[in-house]
């Protein structure tokens, strides 16, 4: 079967030829032969045919499918589980313990293997969401609570106000 995210409208034919530059958006990797990748069924990067998240590069994968996103890395880097190499990233890693908003770290910029934007969080040798974490229902179990008892303690407040309202009212006639 024939997969492509490309549509006769956003191909332009000049002069009678194809077009023969691709071009990415800023933080992606232009793949040598991006053409090459219309023709790839596995190639689904949710993004652009032709063209791989600049965190997908020199992380030991071919992302494209000529394989360019990989050619002139350095000492390719293999990475645990499904963590990537970047060569720009925080010193830290985001932890399940540290709560949503992750760690407090130095946003000095650390060339390492890290969790990628969309599994953000490390927990035991894993990049989850934090929705996944085992704390993280706890939390929004903690948080209920807490408002579910601040809306009691208002109404009963509330109550006693006008219990005591009542209680003038009915002592002074």
């Amino acid at each position: 079967s024939f997969k492509s995210d490309v549509a006769i409208d956003d191909v332009t034919i000049s002069q009678g030829r194809c077009p023969t530059e691709h071009v990415c958006e800023e933080g992606q990797f232009t793949c040598a032969n991006p053409f090459h990748d219309i023709f790839n069924e596995d190639a689904d990067y949710g993004q652009e045919v032709g063209c791989v998240r600049q965190e997908f590069v020199c992380d030991g994968s071919d992302d494209c499918f000529d394989g360019s996103d990989e050619a002139n890395c350095s000492d390719t880097v293999r990475c645990p589980s499904n963590q990537l190499y970047q060569a720009c990233a925080s010193s830290c890693n985001k932890t399940c313990s540290a709560g949503p908003e992750g760690a407090s770290c130095s946003p000095v910029c650390v060339s390492r293997c890290a969790c990628p934007s969309h599994l953000p969080f490390l927990h035991n040798g894993e990049c989850i969401k934090y929705k996944d974490c085992p704390n993280a229902l706890q939390g929004n179990v903690d948080s209920e609570r807490e408002r579910a008892n601040k809306q009691i303690t208002t109404g009963f407040r509330n109550l006693l106000s006008l219990f005591a309202r009542w209680m003038t009212t009915t002592n002074g006639t």
